[in-house]
């Protein structure tokens, strides 16, 4: 066992020490963690930091609070190495065997999401506006860097760590299905002048929010006028362009002016209403509570796509994740989620949960097909099935198994009658 003192990013002051086994992943240390703050949301959305300086030496107290508003240009602390998940404590890219904590050091940084952050301090609107200004300023900056090509397809976009709600790990990976769809898209949307809507569903997990910040800097680099909400928050942030000033901020439009409007999550929040929109998407689970009144008015509906074998290697490839066979086996039982592929969680768990999660009998299933034809998602839909797109009818949605595999069982057991298999 060893002992880790942490500090969370704004609070560096508060640090905690953290006692974990050398052989447990670093997702593990983040469940560790998550279980010190009382963190009621996903640990894996906690990103942490190797606290070593550049000297090799560790960061002390005092130089963890200085580090707490030191941040780069993604929204990281400044010169310090991001910590992989799938790997151990031990990795050498990490504390390695031979690492012995010293009085007064500090380990990790923590950096808890902007807003579950705000939820948890009891932070003011106000304040959790301006944090998300700040989000929205970096992507400004950001938008005046590109260049044509840092956009194409297998590139990995240095971006903030989160982005309007949506966390980066080691960047903005590009899909093929990204181009695909905004062709698609835009395509539609040139044949008929009269949509004003486009709905972006997909399986959770797969991306759709990542999407969504694709769109908004592509569009940027377009220099056009862009709006953007981020899921369970009802602020949206205009992006107003002038060949004068170039992009200007603010929580409203400006008059006679129109934007692209890009919403995550849901309808329930609000905000996507009003003659200031051009065109208004929303990225949202195959559930209709998300988008019941959205679709009534003239929306194209268009199905997101799981990743490909060969998009999750890139990915991986681009990372150094080097235990292949590891991701391999959960490809080929949960399908292209890169969230469950490249989780620290063993496969022989990702099974355990496929198995808790699939249709007992035939009666089970053929409630799951039902409740799909209604577009109703339940939780335990998530992980045995996924949505894709009809070639031929981009915004017809069919559902298919996650894998050979959970049809296997999906399969025994209905054959069985739910006995255990």
């Amino acid at each position: 066992m060893v002992i880790l003192n942490c500090a969370v990013v704004g609070e560096a002051e508060n640090a905690f020490p953290v006692d974990i086994d050398g052989g447990q992943s670093v997702g593990e240390l983040k469940e560790a963690i998550a279980g010190e703050l009382k963190y009621t949301e996903r640990a894996d959305q906690l990103q942490l930091f190797m606290a070593k300086k550049k000297d090799g030496t560790w960061l002390d107290g005092a130089g963890a609070i200085q580090a707490s508003v030191a941040l780069d240009e993604r929204g990281r602390p400044q010169g310090f190495a991001v910590m992989n998940p799938i790997l151990f404590i031990k990795n050498p890219k990490h504390f390695g065997d031979n690492f012995q904590p010293g009085e007064g050091q500090i380990h990790v940084l923590v950096v808890v999401p902007v807003e579950r952050a705000a939820k948890r301090q009891k932070v003011e609107p106000s304040v959790l506006a301006g944090a998300w200004s700040t989000v929205a300023g970096q992507m400004v900056e950001l938008s005046k860097d590109l260049k044509p090509n840092d956009l194409e397809e297998g590139k990995m976009l240095a971006v903030p760590t989160q982005v309007f709600g949506t966390v980066f790990l080691n960047g903005l990976y590009i899909r093929q299905e990204y181009w695909e769809l905004y062709r698609i898209i835009q395509r539609e949307l040139a044949s008929d002048k009269n949509r004003s809507r486009v709905l972006v569903m997909g399986s959770p997990e797969i991306g759709k929010s990542v999407f969504g910040v694709f769109l908004l800097l592509l569009f940027m680099t377009k220099k056009k006028n862009v709006a953007f909400r981020a899921p369970r928050e009802r602020v949206v942030y205009f992006f107003t362009w002038s060949d004068t000033n170039g992009y200007e901020i603010s929580n409203s439009p400006r008059d006679k002016t129109s934007y692209e409007g890009f919403f995550d999550g849901s309808e329930r929040e609000g905000g996507w209403g009003g003659p200031h929109f051009l065109h208004v998407y929303l990225f949202a689970s195959p559930n209709t509570e998300n988008y019941n009144d959205f679709v009534k008015e003239m929306c194209f509906r268009v199905i997101m796509n799981p990743w490909t074998k060969t998009e999750c290697q890139s990915l991986a490839d681009i990372n150094c994740i080097g235990d292949q066979d590891d991701w391999y086996h959960k490809f080929y039982l949960v399908g292209g989620r890169p969230r469950f592929v490249f989780s620290s969680e063993t496969f022989d768990d990702l099974v355990r949960r496929v198995k808790a999660n699939i249709p007992q009998n035939q009666s089970t299933l053929e409630d799951t097909v039902q409740l799909f034809k209604h577009e109703r998602l339940r939780d335990d839909m998530r992980i045995p099935f996924l949505f894709r797109r009809d070639p031929d009818t981009p915004s017809r949605p069919f559902l298919t198994y996650a894998s050979v595999a959970v049809e296997a069982i999906i399969a025994n057991k209905a054959r069985y009658r739910g006995d255990a298999v």
